[in-house]
């Protein structure tokens, strides 16, 4: 993979600038055959080539355009690096950046960058480059979510090693943006192994994730499958309950909804429908959108009701769970049907809850508010999957939150704060 000096800046997913190993420089490639012996100096040159199991992407030459799943983090993180990376502790740590600073309203940040930083060609690693990265970084269709609250404008070079990032509001997390997160599985396994009998559980445990990353991706094909022939099945009931509508048979096609197979069969054999049926069927789907479902529902039928007990958080802040990491504040959109969902690029989706038939939204959506889930409900996982600022779990958001109006969401703290 041949590179400039520009090409090697990335920033993944997070506002880091970085730069390329020497180790992947270009050059005449090495053999694998005659590494380099115990003790001898490392040589400039060669190729690196990597393999990895599970989905892959195409790496491009454009680092921006990789894609976030297990193969692309292997070969990225083996190619680049960031500004910050997680310490052993939940905390941050310098990488490229020596040090950073902000504010005393969290609005704006430096970050200085550690002397010796430099490219493979040895040429130094300058605040310009970091400018460059983010500016890339910010014109992606993600950029806005990425980079909660900064515009392009916002990002400046001050002299050669520090960099400054304006926030539009006061930003706590900001550090933690411009890290790569590291993988959990070293943690997991130097835990394990402190353990008694403890190398033979790590060795268990990692044979086990090395299972799970490379056959996970498949548990897609059955989802896929049932939903792929659930449509075609769907549009053929439909071309028969038009045929009803025609015979007059059916008032409207749609009202083949409120019959069971069964009886949507004895009606398309006996050309007879009971209109009562339909209509009392109508008539009770109506009543039941209006009602509010309780937050808890016991295998007894016991409704249990309650609230979350928080001072932590601005007064008016609607509280819920906190999901997906990251702040981001934009144009509030309350959806209650997916088919009537009028959503642009930045928007922020607050719905009742999603389901898979919600995903495609989620591509253009900077962030995530709904009444129903946790952490492993569907719109908490799809929101960590792109990247988005979530809070799940919080009560009456599509009425206390009005459509069109301006809200921010603390994904990492678990509320959303209604702005003027």
């Amino acid at each position: 993979m041949n590179v400039n000096r520009r090409q090697v800046l990335w920033a993944g997913g997070a506002i880091g600038a970085s730069a390329l190993l020497a180790a992947c420089g270009s050059g005449d490639e090495t053999s694998a055959k005659s590494p380099a012996g115990k003790g001898e100096k490392p040589r400039r040159g060669g190729t690196l080539r990597v393999g990895a199991l599970g989905r892959a992407s195409a790496i491009t030459r454009d680092p921006h355009g990789t894609q976030a799943n297990e193969s692309d983090y292997l070969i990225i993180s083996l190619v680049y690096d960031t500004l910050t990376v997680p310490g052993a502790k939940p905390n941050t740590v310098p990488r490229l950046a020596a040090s950073w600073q902000a504010s005393d309203d969290l609005k704006t940040w430096r970050f200085t960058l550690a002397k010796g930083a430099k490219f493979h060609d040895g040429t130094p690693v300058t605040a310009e480059d970091v400018v460059w990265s983010l500016k890339r970084l910010r014109a992606t269709p993600s950029g806005a979510s990425r980079l909660p609250g900064i515009k392009a404008g916002n990002i400046k070079a001050e002299g050669t090693d520090t960099v400054v990032l304006v926030s539009d509001y006061p930003n706590a997390e900001l550090p933690q943006l411009t890290r790569l997160p590291r993988k959990k599985e070293q943690d997991v396994l130097s835990r394990l192994r402190a353990l008694p009998d403890g190398d033979r559980k790590a060795d268990e445990a990692k044979r086990m994730i090395d299972r799970v990353r490379t056959f996970i991706g498949y548990r897609e094909y059955p989802k896929y499958d049932i939903v792929s022939r659930y449509f075609v099945y769907k549009q053929a009931l439909l071309e028969e309950a038009e045929r009803l509508v025609r015979a007059g048979v059916l008032a409207e096609r749609e009202d083949v909804f409120y019959l069971t197979f069964q009886e949507f069969h004895e009606a398309a054999r006996s050309q007879r429908v009971d209109d009562r049926l339909i209509r009392q069927r109508a008539d009770a789907f109506r009543s039941y959108q209006a009602l509010t479902p309780p937050r808890v529902l016991t295998s007894d039928g016991e409704a249990v009701d309650g609230a979350y007990r928080r001072d932590d958080v601005p007064d008016g802040a609607l509280v819920g769970l906190a999901v997906s990491a990251g702040t981001i504040e934009g144009r509030a959109r309350v959806v209650l049907d997916m088919a009537q969902a009028d959503l642009q690029a930045g928007d922020i989706l607050v719905t009742a809850y999603t389901d898979p038939s919600w995903s495609p939204l989620f591509v253009g959506i900077a962030g995530l508010v709904t009444e129903v889930g946790g952490l492993m409900t569907h719109g908490a996982v799809i929101a960590r999957e792109y990247g988005l600022p979530a809070v799940v779990g919080v009560h009456q958001a599509t009425r206390l939150i009005r459509d069109g109006q301006r809200i921010r969401v603390h994904g990492s703290d678990g509320y959303v704060e209604l702005l003027p």
